[in-house]
């Protein structure tokens, strides 16, 4: 491994392709990356969209530098395909396994339908055939909770350049979809359903490590939240995380009846029940005038605590959120003083779209600047705060945060993780100017130093 200097903690990691950025397509494989996922010696996953319908999903493998390692796959090539037939695939997340292995979470569109989607691989890119015979979990929206409720299409936005009513191509949206692999090897993930009245909500399932409904979780293998005690219309599910002894946290957000909208974390205990021992058996609510949406959550094993982030937006302005809980539900005093913190980097503004935990109690997030439409204002921010909810100045000389803008176009972030060393490294997607809309260049990866 390269030794690297503190001091450069924030910036641009030069040992990673020599510029601390990777551009992609890549010369060798052909495809965009959708998430990031460090493993052992310093090496990086990558998966990689389909770029067609009927196209494999790619899952390459990086060695520190940047360049592909040849090692990774039965070819030997650096790189897996993952074959889908008839299906038009979005890859959503990758979630590490125990067992070195990896999850690829993400949402299928065939011509019979859709639904969400779960694949398994072993460490060297072989599916692992013990999830559902061959390592490929369909699970169809029409599936999905009872039959009063019924699943929906996930937003996919930033993928094929969608109009507005502004006239603007929207990335801002978030998948809705998060998967983790429990302790003992059973897997969870949210996504959002619609009732018969037509009102979305939020729902948690659980499957056995083999892909079957957990039917020891709320009788049927999944959960709706219902959001006790909220006033609300209707509701989302965003982001999942699991905590040590088993419990599970959901974030995302609701929607009064005046169109404003609060985020919310809320917890089920391994029944499939909402957890009383969490604040009292409420979802924590950051009500608010504002628009806001929490859309990612991650938990500390060593004490449980608990960091979600989103983004909010008042009066046409965006900005970040961060909310820090303690195992309880309790607001975590030491962070901005018990309170959610808003974050104002860029006068441009910002959402933060994935978050991470340092062993020291440190907070790396990172997102998009702008309001969430393709524009020139649109780059990469990533910031690192202490425990208290202060910026931590060591982290790009004194400034805290860091704004990527390069030169061959627009970037929109997508997934975030960090190296054993603290290094994160970020992926996303490439706009470029274009007529009526603008258009999908390409995509980038690079690493920050720790």
């Amino acid at each position: 491994m390269i030794q690297l200097k503190p001091a450069n903690s924030g910036s641009l990691d030069p040992t990673f392709n020599g510029s601390g950025v990777l551009d992609f397509p890549l010369s060798e494989v052909y495809g965009f990356p959708d998430a990031v996922l460090p493993l052992d010696d310093n090496k990086t996953l990558v998966a990689m969209r389909p770029t067609a319908f009927n196209v494999p999903v790619i899952v390459a493998r990086l060695n520190e530098d940047g360049t592909l390692d040849r090692s990774f796959g039965t070819a030997q090539r650096g790189f897996v395909e993952v074959p889908f037939e008839d299906s038009d695939i979005y890859v959503f997340g990758l979630r590490p396994l125990a067992n070195g292995g990896w999850l690829i979470v993400g949402q299928y569109i065939s011509f019979s339908g859709g639904g969400l989607l779960i694949v398994r691989q072993f460490q060297d890119g072989r599916l692992d055939t013990s999830l559902n015979g061959d390592g490929k979990l369909f699970i169809p929206y029409d599936d999905l909770g009872s039959p009063q409720h019924s699943g929906v299409t996930l937003e996919v936005a930033g993928r094929h350049g969608e109009k507005t009513s502004a006239g603007r191509s929207r990335v801002s949206g978030h998948s809705g979809v998060s998967v983790v692999e429990q302790s003992d090897g059973k897997i969870v993930l949210v996504s959002s359903v619609i009732n018969t009245s037509g009102k979305p909500k939020g729902i948690v399932l659980r499957r056995n490590s083999d892909g079957s409904p957990d039917l020891t979780f709320a009788g049927t293998g999944s959960a709706i939240v219902e959001l006790p005690g909220v006033e609300h219309e209707w509701s989302g599910a965003e982001g999942v995380a699991v905590q040590a002894d088993g419990q599970i946290l959901v974030t995302g957000m609701y929607v009064k009846q005046d169109e404003s909208m609060g985020a919310f974390v809320t917890c089920f205990n391994s029944l499939g029940q909402v957890d009383r021992t969490f604040n009292g058996g409420l979802a924590v609510t950051i009500p608010s005038p504002r628009w806001m949406m929490l859309s990612a959550i991650t938990v500390r094993e060593s004490d449980g605590r608990i960091v979600a982030v989103g983004n909010s937006r008042e009066k046409d302005v965006q900005n970040g959120v961060i909310v820090v809980l303690n195992k309880s539900g309790s607001y975590n005093l030491p962070f901005n003083n018990g309170r959610a913190l808003f974050s104002e980097l860029v006068p441009q503004g910002q959402d933060w779209a994935r978050c991470a935990l340092h062993a020291n109690g440190s907070i790396s997030v990172t997102g998009s600047t702008g309001q969430g439409f393709v524009s020139e204002e649109m780059a990469v921010v990533t910031a690192r705060y202490l425990s208290d909810g202060s910026l931590d100045m060591t982290f790009n000389a004194g400034k805290g945060f860091a704004v990527f803008d390069g030169e061959k176009g627009f970037e929109h972030a997508l997934d975030m993780a960090l190296m054993a060393d603290g290094r994160i490294v970020i992926c996303g997607s490439l706009w470029g100017d274009g007529e009526p809309l603008p258009s999908f260049k390409g995509g980038w990866m690079l690493r920050y130093l720790a």
